[in-house]
């Protein structure tokens, strides 16, 4: 054991509170933070089953670290008296021995060293096996999982078990009772697999998932279960050891959890918050948080139960006699040995595997082959140890890791040295060398020769090792540099022509050479191409330097790497030295992890190389590249991978890419926030047999509002993260931007089915906006129109089209209502709201419907009749929408939809089984085939006549409506600047129902005497030509009838055209004349009878005239024959007789609202005291 006293210092612990009840509850560990707290431990005494709300259910004990901070980034107890902890600041694995949940100091002893070399990340974890005493770890950085046994006086007494096929693991847990160990994978694909204690038998068992913190088998070894949290899916959640009966225990409201690590007791799951400061219990089988215990100042991050162990087996490694390491196994003991060497044939002793680290770096000083361990970069001192001394200095370095060989050059040849036997050989004579690589795919041998300007390659498979000469006359070519999965050097030149320095590449078999990078910042050394970044580095202005593919260039970062030369980049850190003994380490994402290390036993580094096998795959995991080329999931196999789809999708053909078949009768389209998918899931009646399908958007995607048009197929939503307003085709990959409403995260849509016309509502994001509003988009131009930007919190926006009302959620505790066009705006409920969240129409009844918190309200239109349908106290309502007798939900604990019947409020059970895959659903729009969509009566035919934005509004009327910034004409339909198609038909005439804009459609008819040659109806293009799937001859719409007289028809045609015979002229002239006289006769005699009230007319003006022109404008006849305009009538009030051509005036008109603006808003509200509840 290693007493870290003079290491890390004592550690005084802080005792506030002795108990001495039973030694079982659990253990949190708090961060070091800014309020002058330097981490600790707190533990809450007691039966985490038996937590609640009453402080007296536990008694709660504080440690706090001083003078030193620990990072306590995960803790394992023993179940007898020892805490272990991985602890970030010293990246070790330490005990804390005579520990009890009273933390008495009188019995605290100290704590000691188990394992330095840990990476400092905060998704490694420890897990404990009580049997053998084994530790088991996850290394982020490294990708691999360890093992030590906990007792080891030998600090360098691990074992790595797993590296390959990992990325980024994080949570592990241990049952050995049943010999299964558990972790999980943070790569493009987020899955938790498992094997057996040896780290053998893997498979993967949990997909779907985003990102596992934490997780912990059940202390029922019968049970084999394990549970995990998943803070991008905001749940804690559950499932056997195979994977199967996978089910959520607990959703939380937030938009993201904050769980670091989790404890599980009995029938409780616990966890730890950091965030927001709180750790909490759940019920596993009620999904309801039992207890919660907030901090004040610390940020809670490890946990554990400090509880006994069970144990069902007996430990086989007791007396099996393991030199180093020993591990359970269903077959009994398993033997390891430590890092560098190997088992021998008595599977118990082990023999070093060669001289060298098992992960290290191998370097020369002046004429000595050295090594030192690869975690230095992590903190542990870097001993050298030196393994050969050679007759000359050694210049250049390269390694053969799965071979155990290294390649030098000394003097004017290459040696290979074989590290597990101590031979060397000369490989060939050489000029002098000025780089050195290795290619492990070929077993081949590059380097460069400054003096003779080549270079050049030798098969170490060879065995006449002959070299050969791939690129010749380079000027002072050097620091070369190996991408051996695509077979390229790189390599530093001088340019023949400017004298520049140059990076060249080419290929192994000294084919397409090119300039790779010119221009280069000066003093330009230690090329070095990462196969794991796909990157490739050098030093140039003493700062770490890369190729940026993005940029296309060069670009210098922030590390400043002084006058080193030479350079290794290794697991996120560049390694660095100028020669002399020391080594600089800086990590490659944060410029203030820079450590600076001297190597001890040597004077100076000549040269060094990476040594470990890792990074020298033969092949590459499939998966590790461009994801194994899957579009989605890729799974590993060995070398391979294994392409798989997501929730919704089913893999293509080609078995890579992910397709989805898109519903078209009934279904519910709902957005899965987590996963950042949208669904349609269909509402048949079989729970089993809901089809999920995805809806192919492009990713990734932060969708949050979404509503559909069956017309086109189109499913509207919107980006949250992107300020995007967006359309996708469903059974296509077509996607466009519809609308940006900058500044607005977009909270709610909904679709007029009438024109198209997209509403939505904008909750500001943007501190000088103080409002929400609602906008409208126009579905086929896109042009945008705001109705309303007075609302507090729009949350939620419904419509009604055939009555023309739209209603809104606000989520200060309103309901309000105001006409499609946002005039005559009112709150239908201004009190009585504990958490207005979403709202719906119901077309049928002619009801509106809305959450309320934990239930679901409606009324009727104008806000009377106001009853509470529903009551749900734990399901989390979210969104709703209505379709036939049915009212659905979705609710954030939930991963299904809720079906409420509308009339008695019963949840219809057994509709719809939980779908676990599925995450945080939130808005959600209905669709049936069957079912007519809800449309306006004028709006739906021609866009109401209205050149851009047709608007419903109540009792059959509507308005015409421009976007921003332009006006309305005098006619009150068209927009300034809107263009039509010609509306003159040779022999024939457009229908009275066209108004000839842009994507109207219209029917046309011919004069007596000539036929159509069309049938259908004609579109107005945006090129402002009729077409019918092709353009039209407006000229050739009609043609002469055959059975008609020509002479005949011209007659016709003429009158039709307005053209009359020279008799009929005349006969029109007598009658004028007659007529004329009359009147004058008639207009005398009346005069004459009232001469003396001559004034009486003289300010007369029609009224009610809906074909009067108003101060003399042009009178639009061409629709005064229109049938089912709203005529004014006699007993009609003058007030309500609108006419959706003409304003109706009298003495109460409105001005004409030429500039198109909104008069100002006024809210007014409904008594609602008759409404009581």
């Amino acid at each position: 054991m290693v007493l870290l006293w003079g290491t890390l210092g004592g550690v005084c612990m802080l005792l506030v509170q002795i108990s001495t009840a039973q030694n079982t509850g659990l253990i949190v560990s708090d961060l070091p933070n800014s309020f002058f707290n330097g981490g600790g431990i707190t533990t809450f005494e007691g039966y985490a089953n038996q937590f609640s709300e009453d402080e007296a259910s536990y008694k709660m004990h504080v440690a706090g670290f001083y003078p030193y901070d620990f990072d306590i980034m995960s803790m394992q107890w023993d179940g007898n008296n020892t805490l272990y902890i991985m602890d970030g600041l010293s990246k070790s694995i330490l005990k804390m021995e005579a520990f009890d949940i009273w933390m008495n100091h009188t019995k605290f002893g100290y704590i000691y060293l188990v394992h330095r070399g840990l990476s400092y990340t905060i998704s490694s974890r420890i897990a404990y096996d009580h049997l053998t005493g084994n530790m088991y770890w996850t290394d982020a950085l490294y990708n691999w999982i360890a093992v030590q046994p906990v007792h080891a006086n030998d600090q360098s007494n691990y074992k790595i078990l797993i590296s390959d096929q990992l990325s980024t693991p994080g949570a592990i847990a241990v049952d050995p009772n049943n010999d299964r160990l558990f972790w999980s994978n943070h790569g493009d694909s987020v899955f938790i697999e498992r094997s057996d204690l040896s780290g053998k038998k893997r498979k993967i068992i949990v997909k779907n998932l985003l990102w596992v913190p934490d997780i912990k088998c059940d202390p029922d070894p019968s049970k084999q279960m394990i549970y995990w949290a998943d803070n991008y899916r905001n749940t804690l959640e559950m499932s056997d050891y195979d994977g199967m009966n996978r089910k959520v225990v607990y959703r939380s409201p937030n938009i993201y959890l904050q769980v670091s690590n989790i404890a599980v007791y009995k029938d409780v799951l616990c966890g730890s918050d950091y965030d927001e400061k709180f750790v909490f219990c759940v019920g596993i089988g009620t999904g309801q948080e039992s207890w919660r215990h907030e901090f004040s100042f610390e940020d809670p991050w490890g946990m554990t139960l400090l509880d006994s162990k069970v144990t069902t087996i007996s430990n086989p490694c007791k007396d099996n006699g393991c030199e180093h390491i020993c591990t359970n196994s269903e077959d009994g003991a398993v033997c390891h040995c430590k890092e560098g060497y190997t088992l021998n044939e008595d599977k118990k002793t082990c023999n070093a595997s060669h001289s060298a680290h098992g992960r290290g770096i191998i370097l020369s000083s002046g004429n000595n082959l050295c090594t030192v361990d690869i975690r230095v970069i992590t903190g542990v001192r870097p001993n050298a140890t030196c393994l050969l001394a050679w007759t000359s200095n050694i210049t250049h370095i390269a390694v053969a890791a799965n071979d155990s060989k290294v390649i030098f050059a000394a003097g004017d040849e290459l040696i290979l040295y074989d590290l597990v036997t101590g031979q060397n050989a000369s490989l060939v004579s050489t000029g002098k060398v000025s780089g050195l690589v290795y290619s492990w795919i070929g077993g081949d041998v590059f380097w460069s020769e400054s003096d003779t300007g080549k270079i050049k390659l030798l098969s170490l498979d060879s065995a006449t090792k002959t070299d050969y000469t791939i690129y010749s006359n380079l000027n002072n070519p050097r620091d070369l540099a190996i991408d051996p999965h695509n077979e390229k050097l790189f390599w530093i030149n001088t340019s023949p022509q400017s004298g520049a320095l140059q990076i060249e590449t080419g290929s192994f078999t000294g084919s397409d050479k090119k300039i790779f990078q010119s221009q280069l910042f000066i003093n330009p050394s230690g090329l070095f191409f990462d196969g794991g970044l796909k990157l490739l580095f050098w030093i140039s202005q003493q700062k770490l330097t890369y190729f940026s593919k993005s940029a296309n260039f060069h670009l210098n970062t922030d590390h400043l790497l002084n006058t080193d030369t030479k350079l290794l980049i290794y697991k996120d850190y560049s390694i660095s030295t100028k020669g002399d003994n020391q080594l600089t380490v800086y990590s490659l994402y944060d410029e203030n992890d820079k450590h600076q290390y001297t190597v001890d036993k040597i004077s100076d580094i000549t040269a060094f190389a990476l040594f470990d096998p890792d990074i020298q795959p033969k092949e590459n995991n499939k998966c590790d590249i461009d994801n194994g080329g899957c579009e989605q999931i890729c799974i590993p196999d060995g070398t391979q991978g294994v392409c798989e789809c997501g929730l919704g999708y089913v893999l293509e053909r080609d078995a890579h890419n992910c397709t989805t078949v898109a519903q078209s009768d009934m279904f519910a389209l709902a957005v899965d926030f987590n996963h950042g998918l949208i669904y349609q899931i269909s509402m048949n009646d079989n729970p089993k047999d809901k089809k999920v399908s995805a809806v192919d958007i492009p990713q990734p995607a932060d969708p949050l509002a979404t509503a559909y048009i069956p017309s086109t197929q189109s499913v509207i939503w919107a980006d949250y993260m992107d300020d995007h307003i967006l359309n996708t085709t469903l059974n296509t990959n077509i996607t466009e931007i519809l609308y940006s409403p900058v500044n607005y995260i977009v909270a709610s849509i909904a679709v007029d089915y009438s024109t198209g016309n997209i509403y939505y509502t904008g909750l500001p994001y943007s501190y000088y906006i103080q409002y929400s509003m609602i906008g409208v988009i126009h579905y086929n131009s896109h042009q945008h129109k705001t109705l309303m930007d007075n609302i507090q919190y729009a949350y939620s926006v419904a419509l009604h089209p055939p009555k023309g009302y739209m209603f809104w959620i606000d989520g200060a505790g309103m309901v309000g209502r105001a006409n499609m066009d946002g005039t005559d705006p009112l709150f239908l409920v201004a009190y009585g709201m504990t958490s207005a969240l979403a709202i719906a129409v119901d077309y049928k009844s002619d009801k509106v419907y809305y959450i309320d918190g934990e239930r679901i309200d409606y009324m009727n239109l104008d806000g009377g009749n106001r009853q509470t349908l529903h009551m749900n106290q734990v399901a989390g309502l979210s969104h709703l929408g209505v379709a036939g007798e049915y009212v659905y939900c979705t609710a954030a604990y939930k991963q299904e939809i809720l079906k409420i019947h509308k009339t008695t409020g019963l949840l219809v059970t057994d509709w719809m089984s939980p779908v676990t895959e599925l995450g945080r659903l939130e808005t959600i729009t209905l669709y049936d085939k069957s079912v007519a969509l809800p449309v306006h009566q004028k709006c739906s035919v021609n866009n109401g006549l209205c050149s851009t934005f047709c608007f419903p509004r109540p009792n059959n009327q509507r308005s015409c409506g421009c976007p921003e910034g332009v006006s309305l004409m005098a006619d009150q339909r068209t927009c300034s600047g809107v263009p039509k198609c010609s509306m003159a038909i040779k022999h024939g005439k457009l229908s009275d129902l066209c108004s000839g804009y842009v994507n109207s459609t219209c029917d046309y008819e011919c004069y007596p005497g000539y036929l159509k040659t069309l049938t259908g109806k004609l579109t107005c293009n945006d090129h402002l030509n009729w077409v019918q799937q092709t353009s039209v001859d407006v000229n050739m719409l009609c043609t002469p009838s055959p059975n008609v007289d020509p002479l005949h028809r011209k007659a016709e045609s003429q009158q039709s055209d307005g053209s009359i015979s020279s008799g009929t002229f005349a006969a029109t002239i007598i009658v004028i004349i007659i007529v004329f006289i009359v009147i004058i006769v008639i207009l005398v005699y009346v005069m004459y009878k009232r001469r003396i009230v001559t004034n009486m007319f003289s300010h007369a003006k029609f009224v009610n005239s809906p074909n009067v022109p108003d101060e003399g404008g042009p009178v639009d006849d061409r629709y005064t024959s229109i049938t089912d305009i709203n005529q004014p009538t006699a007993s009609a009030n003058a007030a309500g007789m609108e006419n959706p051509l003409y304003e109706v005036r009298n003495k109460t008109a409105v001005p004409d609202n030429k500039d198109n603006t909104l008069p100002e808003q006024e809210f007014r509200s409904v008594d609602m005291t008759a409404y009581k509840y």
